[in-house]
């Protein structure tokens, strides 16, 4: 059982409740309501800038609200730390690679919580690692780096997983091999808050989406609502 002051997750997994949270003197996310029901995939869309990087932030614990709630598994966090968040069962994979570059595949897995327990769950999720397990995950490949990321939503045992923008920067066949390893961690009963730059890719995905645009939810619905070409543009065509 994990040790903290903030229940585990059950129920509604995810809620933020008008929430209001920024950089200093500058508001970044104005007023934000969203849920994430358990084990459900819900797409959180957006133009750069508009504020999802900053909401997944205040999520993790990583980003005090400045204004409103935010409740994992329907506890409110009441600004608890980030490793406190964390050890509830939520889990951000953050924009980027978030691994340490100068450890070896190994050092940085036994970061994430991997103590040789789950071997056979975590190499058949991600065959990759076993074959690179001594190397310096600096020296692996973009899409292995990613891998290697992506292993702390198995390894740490999370509830709840924030994935941003995980995509980025790959080639489309590794982008294949990410969205088949989050079907895979979806099958096994997490839940997803996804922020990602192919929006149709996501929506295709998810059951659920937001779209954001200046801090503020100016869509939410079934995930279907937002496939038409002419709603995405609607929204989009702001930025």
């Amino acid at each position: 059982m994990r040790a903290s002051s903030v229940a585990p997750v059950t129920g509604m997994a995810l809620e933020f409740r008008g929430v209001h949270a920024g950089y200093g003197s500058t508001e970044v996310l104005r007023n934000v309501t969203l849920r994430v029901p358990q084990g459900s995939v819900v797409a959180l869309l957006g133009p750069n800038g508009a504020g999802k990087s900053t909401l997944l932030k205040v999520a993790a614990g990583l980003l005090p609200a400045q204004r409103g709630e935010v409740r994992l598994g329907g506890a409110p966090l009441r600004g608890a730390a980030g490793h406190a968040v964390s050890r509830a069962g939520l889990c951000l994979l953050p924009e980027g690679r978030g691994i340490f570059p100068t450890l070896s595949v190994r050092e940085n897995l036994e970061l994430m919580g991997w103590d040789g327990d789950r071997t056979a769950e975590v190499f058949t999720l991600f065959p990759v690692l076993e074959r690179r397990f001594g190397q310096v995950a600096g020296t692996l490949s973009g899409g292995e780096q990613q891998m290697l990321a992506v292993a702390r939503a198995v390894v740490s045992e999370p509830g709840v997983v924030l994935a941003d923008e995980i995509s980025f920067g790959l080639a489309p066949k590794v982008v294949d091999e990410i969205f088949a390893v989050l079907a895979a961690l979806r099958e096994r009963g997490l839940t997803i808050l996804l922020v990602e730059q192919y929006i149709q890719r996501a929506l295709a995905f998810a059951d659920f989406a937001y779209l954001m645009y200046k801090g503020e939810i100016v869509f939410a619905g079934e995930a279907f609502q937002l496939r038409s070409r002419d709603v995405i543009e609607r929204y989009f065509g702001k930025a």
